[in-house]
């Protein structure tokens, strides 16, 4: 696993703890009802172990039923604005990691889908010719014949 994705995991799942605490933290009783708090918890659960198995389509998903639920609950007044506007805010920044996470995984190929090079054969070399010296060229031979010195010994007249 690369450095990166190690650093956007957990950059991700990080950023989904930091949303269920801003559920989980209630500062004042009316702030959000506990009813509304253990449904919107459940979902940030689901989205969290999503993000942590990689399956960013599934925690986008659990995302956006959040949301569904969110919407709901502010709409019945089991939250106030202030804290929807917190919840919503922290939702914002984990939409925008998990989107993050789930184009950086579908850019770089899984190593099982990654094709595999064929090795392309290496052109035929004929073998070096080193080409050898030619045999020195042989003194001229004797003309057959007469020859014009009288033989051995005999001298010229």
């Amino acid at each position: 696993m690369s450095r990166l994705s190690m650093t956007r995991g957990t950059g991700v799942l990080a950023a989904v703890l930091a949303a269920g605490a801003l559920l989980a933290s209630c500062s004042a009783p009316a702030d959000l009802d506990a009813a509304a708090a253990s449904q919107l918890q459940s979902r940030v659960l689901a989205v969290s172990k999503d993000a942590a198995g990689k399956n960013y389509a599934g925690a986008l998903a659990d995302l956006d039923q959040l949301g569904r639920d969110l919407d709901a609950a502010a709409a019945a007044g089991k939250l106030t604005p202030a804290r929807r506007e917190q919840i919503s805010s922290a939702m914002a920044l984990v939409r925008a990691d998990l989107s993050a996470a789930r184009t950086a995984a579908s850019a770089s190929p899984s190593p099982s889908t990654a094709p595999t090079p064929t090795p392309t054969p290496a052109p035929a070399v004929a073998p070096a010719v080193t080409p050898t010296a030619a045999p020195a060229p042989l003194p001229p031979a004797p003309a057959k014949g007469r020859s014009h010195s009288k033989g051995k010994g005999k001298k010229d007249h």
